[in-house]
């Protein structure tokens, strides 16, 4: 039956909140304690109830009250140390996740904290919301997976049947005495023989469209009776990627050796150590070059080799002459200290030959341009502003008006053959130059 038109719909029920974190500071400086609650106050992944411990004995009391989802402790607690605190605390409830704070970064600290039991380790110099937020994240998957190992320890014989690898026990003649889902699947009709080779190192199995990686080892009962473990690794993907990896890095040699491009590596003397492609035009190939110092092949990449072992970008223009020839290759080069220099080259002869070419053409054509403008345009210019003062001169005596406007058309045309002179010699200073300006001007 339908509600009635006046009465509202049901409303879905809100969803509950997830409860606050609930988390212990021990700090003695209370403008710490501030700060980490400001950190925490700005919360991106969960919400916070802080509980301040302002000494040792505060925390330690706090520790074994307990009811805290994660501990964030000082290193520094006056005369006692945080790390004690976080002993005491994995001693105590070994589940509670432990971050321990500090002033300055040590890799000492770091690593006693470590051994102590602690989850992570923060320096509060420069910590941030962000870094807090994702230790505690961090640490609470931590408690989680621990608590998850020692579940499966409690049911071991469980995790046997659904492990993500072929499990078996064999005896001495390679019959299976135990076997999970996966080996009775994909291995038990296999007709080989699956018993302990004479080298422990595993070995692949191909079966069924299927690559295994198998390692078998031995198992004593304390009898006489001898077994044999079995474990096989389904690496199929692993080894169709791998092919593939390979047809791409046959695809990349191919395509080395048809562009004109090389790169190459350099080891911290400046040695080709590695290199693929060739450059044509260079007489520049990966084989020639392969095993010798750059600088010694290439005294002008000195300077530029120089920076980019101190870990600069560096761009630079290499040249020669090969089979009579001047040929140009660009090179980016980038290293860093104590590593070495990864180069890339390329052969820009073509180009090069190309810009000079357009160059040429562009500058015949402005000769061109300015010779037209210098001797055709300037000249007919000339003319009409002679014509124009002679037409001024006759109408002075009748029509002086007109004369007027006669002395500007010629005063304008003047002009004209000035602008026209100067564009001229813009196009073709040189030549103009050379055959001098002797186009005349008559007066305005």
């Amino acid at each position: 039956m339908n509600p009635p038109l006046n009465q509202p719909l049901p409303q879905p029920a809100p969803v509950p909140a997830a409860p606050p974190l609930r988390v212990l500071v021990v700090d003695d400086d209370e403008h710490d304690f501030h700060i980490v609650s400001h950190l925490l106050g700005r919360n991106t992944f969960a919400t916070y109830q802080l509980e301040w411990a302002p000494s040792y004995v505060a925390g330690l009391e706090a520790l074994e009250r307990g009811g805290h989802d994660v501990a964030i402790l000082d290193y520094r607690l006056g005369m006692e140390s945080g790390l004690e605190l976080v002993r005491m605390a994995q001693a105590s409830n070994r589940d509670l996740p432990v971050i321990l704070l500090t002033g300055h970064d040590s890799a000492e600290i770091d690593l006693e904290s470590t051994r102590a039991g602690a989850a992570d380790y923060l320096c509060k110099n420069g910590l941030t919301t962000g870094q807090l937020e994702r230790s505690i994240r961090y640490a609470l998957r931590h408690r989680n997976t621990l608590n998850e190992l020692r579940q499966s320890q409690s049911q071991f014989e469980l995790f046997m049947h659904n492990v993500p690898c072929a499990v078996a026990i064999c005896d001495a003649e390679g019959a299976p005495l135990f076997q999970n889902r996966l080996f009775e699947e994909h291995i038990r009709d296999f007709d080989g023989d699956l018993r302990r080779r004479e080298s422990a190192t595993p070995w692949i199995l191909r079966h069924q469209e299927r690559c295994w990686l198998v390692t078998t080892f031995p198992m004593s009962l304390g009898s006489d009776r001898q077994l044999q473990g079995l474990a096989a690794i389904d690496i199929t993907e692993r080894v169709r990627s791998e092919e593939e990896r390979l047809r791409q890095a046959q695809l990349l040699d191919n395509i080395m050796r048809n562009l004109p491009v090389i790169v190459g590596r350099l080891d911290v003397s400046g040695r080709v150590i590695e290199a693929r492609g060739r450059l044509e035009h260079c007489g520049i190939a990966a084989e020639t070059i392969s095993g010798a110092v750059f600088t010694d092949v290439f005294p002008q990449s000195r300077e530029a080799v120089e920076r980019a072992r101190r870990s600069e970008e560096v761009s630079f223009t290499l040249r020669g002459q090969a089979n009579e020839r001047e040929w140009h290759a660009d090179f980016y080069a980038v290293g860093s200290p104590g590593v070495g220099v990864i180069f890339l080259g390329r052969d820009v002869t073509e180009r090069r030959w190309l810009e000079q070419r357009l160059l040429t053409v562009i500058d015949a054509e402005q000769q061109r341009i300015g010779a037209d403008l210098h001797d055709g345009l300037g000249q007919k210019l000339t003319g009409l502003a002679c014509l124009a003062a002679a037409l001024r001169d006759r109408l002075m005596r009748s029509d002086s008006d007109s004369a007027e406007q006669a002395r500007v058309i010629a005063a304008l045309s003047n002009d004209a053959t000035l602008e026209s002179r100067a564009l001229a010699r813009g196009l073709c200073p040189v030549q103009l130059e050379q055959a001098g300006d002797c186009s005349p001007r008559c007066r305005s």
